[in-house]
């Protein structure tokens, strides 16, 4: 059960994490404080093979996906940490690091294809950690919040 200092440190975190997000972007300009070199550069691979860079915008690296994901689990319990740490070595026991792009695609098809319990909660946070960031938004076309004074969709008259 987690308790409401729990809460407050995990929102401090992410609190923390969204306004170095973009500054962290440049894989070479950071040192994880969570995850070993390897770790941290085998959840650099991930990243980029879910979310790759194309013509279209920056991917998972350009967002700074891996950044963010080694604070939030920086500040996890260590139940999630030893669950993070042994879901990457799975993935590094099939030399990912080392393999051709769609080797590594095949790799990530085969976890998902399996229902891989933590790829799906690894795939699911660099998503998610993708679309808050500046470079996922932009390619979302996200433009913030706007007040709406009318919707299209209403059919009653007395609503416009």
């Amino acid at each position: 059960m987690i308790d409401r200092r729990d809460v407050f440190r995990i929102l401090g975190a992410a609190a923390a994490v969204g306004t170095c997000f973009a500054q962290h972007a440049d894989a070479d300009s950071y040192s994880p404080r969570l995850f070993s070199e390897d770790e941290y550069k085998l959840l650099q691979h991930v990243c980029a093979t879910l979310i790759p860079a194309d013509e279209e915008g920056g991917g998972a690296l350009e967002a700074g996906v891996p950044f963010y994901i080694d604070t939030i689990i920086l500040y996890a319990d260590d139940v999630t940490k030893e669950i993070w740490r042994q879901g990457l070595s799975l993935i590094s026991k099939k030399n990912f690091t080392r393999l051709q792009p769609s080797e590594r695609e095949a790799v990530l098809v085969e976890l998902e294809a399996n229902a891989d319990p933590f790829f799906m909660h690894l795939k699911s946070a660099v998503i998610n950690s993708f679309c808050q960031s500046k470079t996922g938004m932009e390619y979302l076309g996200y433009k913030g919040n706007e007040g709406k004074l009318t919707f299209s969709g209403c059919t009653h008259p007395e609503h416009h």
